[in-house]
């Protein structure tokens, strides 16, 4: 531990915590009670400085009388910011400034604030004033029954200004108005700092703790008397532990207060001195010499044998380098060289700190290091080689145990962070410590991708390899011959040649299982007793020899469980491995939560797994396997591939879990897919549930599955805050989910008309339509403008299902504007409205000087279908815009009043095509089996799209008069009329209709087979179906394209296989066909497929497969919304 107690950092520390519990505070009643926005905020305060206990303290008293006093929110804003960028933001380096106070808000304004003069003129002065003005604080101001000592607070505040400003000598004068006041800063300066945990083993320290005040304080008052209170604490508390230790330890030394003057140009510091003790025990063996599948531990080291050489090799390479990478296979015995090996042999000056990585190594190995070596540091950003800088005195040796954890659990970020940290540590002549990492063989190359950060690592990394024979024996017989076991000298050869490799070493883990389960064969009494005894060969081979016992140990350890717990013995093991072959820590909590197993008999199960040593338990609630080569045995043998990426889907969710918890970083798309795979498969937290949905929304995945999982008022807040984060899928996605409490989110709806993506814009809009919420009504109408015309229609669209009068007024008064282009909305808007009072206003203007307004005037008349636009729009088909004819014709037949039919007729022989092209559809329309003539006579019409719009017009009127012409349009000399053709006789169902179509299919022009397929997909049928099965085969994408279009829209699920098969066609446009009909059919099985077109290096398959993904997710999980209501 390191205290620094200076003139510029003593005071600083008192007033600096708590800070974001105060800042919270303050939002959430301002949200709560003045209805004020976080974003309102002026600054944004960095969330990590640290705030003043005592102005927490004395606002907590005033937070809760805010609105009893009056104050209003920005008043409250302005006293509290004021007091918080006073000392406390690292983002303001100076703080003369008075703007960065709020000083001009404070000073001009207290007099009209609402609360009374002399409390709000004690704010004004606490926050800005000066020393000469303390005096003049109430210093007591009374709120309700509270007492709030504001001149105290005012003091505080000022003097940590006057120590940033770099002042060592403290005037006299401002401790002057208060008399207690070193009593309040030394009680302040010491509260909660010197609290030690005892513990108690093989080693403990003695501290001596030095107090030197600055020389250059000396003089002043109020230096002088902190400082003797401080002290004087001081001493007290180390009184304390000197007699805890003494309870504790005998012949314990005494701890002598010493003076130590520091050089003052330098900080004075109170730098703990720590010697290093052996506690005296007895010599204890362990209860068996081998440790099966655990690991050597500390206390095992009187039984580590084998390893001599490998011992001396790494600590001499240590002594003269900072840094050492060791590396091997799974199973060789890195944790144990460490613990048993290295650790005990460290130098007794320094400190040896072990540590695992886990998701986070940087915080991992930081709290390690300053709980090892006792240092306090309230410094969140604090680097690594800023804590053993803190060390000073004390040299260390940090052992990184199991560092394959580091590639497989922490994200990129946190890894690149925690290597430079280190390699800035190994690197700094301030640091006197040494670094040892170990690490699987198989990850050891994943350490080349920072062979620029660490330019040493070949020369510092050292393989531990298997053992030789030589040390194997060793192994064997050194720790047997403790405990007065002998082997036969035949079984020793004989055991030694049966676990020898190829490349002559033998495998630690091989001898531990052979050895372990010859010792169960021994009389268990004489064991523990030290008996003579010895293991015979006969035993050996009765065992079945090491193949034998090798191969079952698993099996046969399983056997000893009673039937119904050997099965949770064994799902419980197989949940203690990772997806990549190593063991991984899971709590009882955990495996409550997957196995549904009743909490006694698991704590049974758990206890004669332990017992069994293939579990060891970790702090008491977290269980692992003993070692990694029992993981690799459990995933080799008993996962199936389905198990395997169960366990990486839930891996990646912690991942993502932790990434979420520290950066706020949603999951991303290529994680998504297996975890969406295994949905049903995988049990996890309720917080992961809610990461999922929100990353699904944020990233346009499925999201029904996760919401379904979560509580109904909870899906609702996380709507309410991924809204603005969504694309326009997400929107409509929120909006299917929130359902009846849709009008939650109007606001946010109508803030996205505001978005620069047009897209966006368009969906809010159609979203606020389907609302129907007069609310939106104010924000849809300033948008009829839009420069995108889609955006535009979509805002009179949902105008019109709102059915607001202040839109259908508003559009009124725009349809006599001066500006063409805004009548022509107004117009449009109005058509959408489907109000009868528009027709009126209307029809004024189909007489208006722009073609523009009359064309679109006749379209919104169509649209409104009012009789009393007839023979106006009767009198617009003479215009002399053919534009505003063809919208009269189209109005028309639209009214679909039987009047219409002649007046259309009448432009049958338009000069203009796209006239005559509107009439065709028109009479689809209004004159049902007397339009079968003339539109017969149009089908020899010389332009084609007239001819085209003609066939449609006949499949839409449904009357099988028209088959035989419709049947001789399929020769027409062009193609899309031939295709118009077909498309309308799929729609009459009659048998003349299936063979031409059919044929067409082999017809040698792709369009004849195009137009054949899509015809086959809206006729239906087995016959149809069998022949779309045949054009997926088509040599023209495009045909093969129509047929799957076809498909889709058959509905037919025999299709899907097939389908599946499309998926890998050669053509990108096929590939996202197949997709989307996959998706239109919903079925389940279709999902892998698309998670895996989600890697299709085409963009619109990619986005195709999401929307696919997101239909059948919808149709699957929607229905099950329904016990949110329950």
């Amino acid at each position: 531990m390191q205290l620094e107690l200076d003139s510029k950092n003593t005071l600083r520390w008192a007033l600096r915590y708590k800070s974001e519990k105060l800042y919270l505070r303050f939002f959430s009643l301002l949200v709560e009670y003045e209805k004020i926005s976080h974003d309102d905020v002026i600054y944004q305060c960095y969330r990590g400085s640290k705030h003043c206990e005592l102005v927490e303290n004395t606002l907590n008293r005033l937070i809760p009388n805010i609105t009893k006093r009056g104050m209003s929110a920005a008043e409250c804003f302005c006293l509290l910011s004021a007091v918080w960028f006073h000392d406390i933001s690292s983002i303001f380096k100076k703080k003369s400034h008075p703007k960065d106070h709020h000083y001009e808000y404070l000073y001009k304004s207290y007099e009209d604030w609402s609360l009374d003069e002399p409390f709000a003129y004690a704010i004004k002065q606490v926050c800005c004033g000066t020393i000469a003005d303390f005096p003049k604080i109430e210093d007591e101001y009374k709120i309700g029954e509270e007492t709030v000592r504001l001149r105290f607070l005012a003091c505080l505040l000022r003097l940590s200004d006057w120590l940033d400003l770099g002042y060592w000598g403290i005037p006299h004068e401002m401790i002057a108005p208060w008399k207690t006041t070193e009593e309040d800063v030394a009680a302040t300066l010491l509260r909660d700092k010197f609290t030690y945990e005892i513990t108690v083993d093989s080693v403990y320290w003695i501290i001596d703790v030095g107090l030197t005040p600055n020389p250059e304080l000396l003089g002043t008052v109020l230096a002088e008397k902190i400082y003797e209170k401080i002290m004087a604490r001081i001493t007290k508390e180390f009184d304390l532990v000197k007699d805890t230790f003494k309870a504790y330890y005998l012949g314990y030394q005494e701890i002598t207060v010493e003076m130590k003057v520091a050089d003052k140009l330098k900080r004075p510091l109170i730098i703990p001195g720590i010697k290093k003790i052996q506690k005296e025990t007895n010599f204890v063996l362990p209860s068996t010499p081998y440790k099966f599948l655990d690991y050597y531990d500390i206390n095992d080291t009187d039984i580590y044998f084998g390893r001599k050489k490998d011992v001396s090799r790494f600590l001499g390479h240590i002594s003269s380098n900072k840094f050492l990478v060791i590396y091997g296979d799974s199973g060789v015995g890195k944790t144990s060289l460490i613990k048993a090996g290295l650790i005990p042999r460290v130098d007794p000056r320094v400190i040896p700190i072990y540590v695992r990585c886990d998701d986070n190594p940087c915080i991992a190995v930081k709290n390690a290091v300053m709980d090892q070596c006792k240092i306090s540091l309230d410094k969140p950003e604090a680097t690594l080689l800023d804590i053993f800088k803190h060390i000073e005195t004390k040299k260390c040796m940090l052992f990184i145990d199991q560092f394959e954890e580091f590639f497989k659990r922490a994200e990129r970020k946190a890894r690149d962070q925690f290597i430079n940290e280190l390699m800035e540590c190994v690197y700094s002549s301030a640091v006197d410590s040494r670094f040892v990492i170990s690490i699987r063989r198989d990850f050891f190359v994943e350490m080349g991708s920072y062979r620029e950060e660490l330019p040493e690592l070949l020369s510092s990394a050292w393989e531990l390899l298997k053992l030789t024979e030589v040390e194997a024996r060793h192994s064997i017989i050194d720790p047997a011959k403790l405990f007065n076991i002998d082997y036969d000298p035949e079984l020793l050869d004989e055991l030694v040649k049966d676990i020898t490799e190829e490349s002559n070493l033998i495998n630690p883990i091989h001898i531990q299982i052979l050895c372990n389960r010859l010792m169960e064969t021994l009389d268990k009494s004489a064991l523990k007793d030290r008996l003579p005894q010895r293991i015979s060969y006969q035993v050996y081979k009765d065992l079945g020899g090491a193949q034998g016992i090798i191969s079952d140990y698993l099996d046969i350890s399983l056997d000893e469980f009673l039937t119904g717990k050997k099965e949770y013995a064994r799902d419980i093991l197989k949940m203690m491995t990772t997806s990549y072959e190593v063991k991984t820590l899971i709590t009882s909590e955990d495996i409550l939560l997957t196995l549904k197993i009743d909490p006694v008999i698991l704590m049974e199960v758990l206890s004669s797994l332990v017992e069994h040593r293939l579990l060891r338990c970790i702090r008491g609630k977290s269980y692992e396997l003993t070692s990694d080569y029992l993981a690799k045995s459990i995933t080799d043998n008993w996962l199936t591939d389905k198990d395997v990426e169960v366990k990486t889907a839930i891996e990646n969710i912690h991942v993502a879990l932790e990434d979420w918890k520290q950066h706020r970083w949603l999951m991303n798309i290529p994680r998504f897919g297996k975890i969406y795979l295994y949905r049903e498969d995988i049990t996890i937290e309720q917080e992961a549930f809610e990461l999922l949905l929100k990353s699904s929304l944020k990233f346009s995945f499925p999201a029904w599955y996760w919401a379904i999982n979560i509580s109904r008022e909870k899906v609702v807040s996380i709507m309410m805050e991924i809204i603005q984060q969504v694309d326009a899928e997400g929107l409509q996605t929120v909006v299917e989910i929130m359902d009846k409490d849709n009008s939650r989110i109007i606001g946010q709806l109508m803030y996205r008309l505001e978005d620069s993506n047009p897209l966006i814009r368009e969906k809010s809009a159609e979203l606020l339509g389907k609302i129907k919420d007069t609310k939106a009504t104010d924000a849809l109408l300033p948008h009829l403008n839009d420069p995108d015309w889609r955006v535009a229609k979509a805002i009179g669209i949902a105008l019109g299902k709102i059915g607001d009068q202040r839109a259908f007024k508003a559009f009124l008064i725009r349809i006599d504007d001066p500006d063409w282009r805004i009548r022509k909305a107004a117009a449009s808007a109005l058509g959408m409205l489907k109000d009868p009072e528009a027709v009126e206003p209307l029809l004024a203007r189909l007489n208006d000087p722009d073609n523009e307004v009359r064309r679109t005037v006749a379209i919104a008349l169509g649209d409104l279908g009012d009789s009393r636009a007839f023979k106006p729009l009767q009198r617009r088909l003479n215009d002399s815009d053919s534009d505003v004819r063809e919208a009269a014709v189209i109005a028309l037949g639209n009214l679909g009043n039987v009047e219409s039919f002649d007046s259309i007729v009448s432009k049958l022989g338009d000069p203009d095509w796209r006239v005559r092209e509107a009439v065709a559809i028109a009479l689809s329309k209004v004159g049902g089996a007397r339009s079968l003539d003339p539109l017969f006579e149009m089908l020899s019409d010389a332009d084609s799209d007239v001819r085209k719009a003609v066939a449609k017009a006949l499949g839409m009127l449904g009357i099988k008069k028209a088959i035989e012409p419709l049947l001789d349009k399929l020769n027409d000399s062009d193609w899309w009329v031939r295709e118009a053709a077909a498309n309308a006789l799929s729609g009459f169902g009659d048998p003349r209709t299936l063979a031409p179509l059919l044929a067409g299919l082999n017809d040698p022009d792709w369009r004849v087979r195009e137009a054949a397929a899509n015809a086959l997909g809206n006729m239906g049928g087995q016959n149809a179906f069998d022949a779309l099965l045949q054009g997926l085969n088509d040599l023209d994408w495009r045909v093969r394209k129509a047929s799957i279009d076809a498909l889709g829209k058959l509905g037919n699920f025999k299709a899907v296989d097939t389908l599946f098969t499309k998926l890998s066609d050669s053509d990108s446009t096929v590939r996202a066909s197949a997709v989307c009909a996959l998706g239109s059919l919903g079925d389940p099985n279709a999902i892998e497929h698309l998670i895996h077109g989600l890697d299709d290096p085409v963009e619109d398959v990619q986005i195709a497969c999401l929307a696919a993904l997101r239909a059948i997710d919808r149709k699957l999980y929607k229905r099950s919304a329904e016990k949110w209501g329950k």
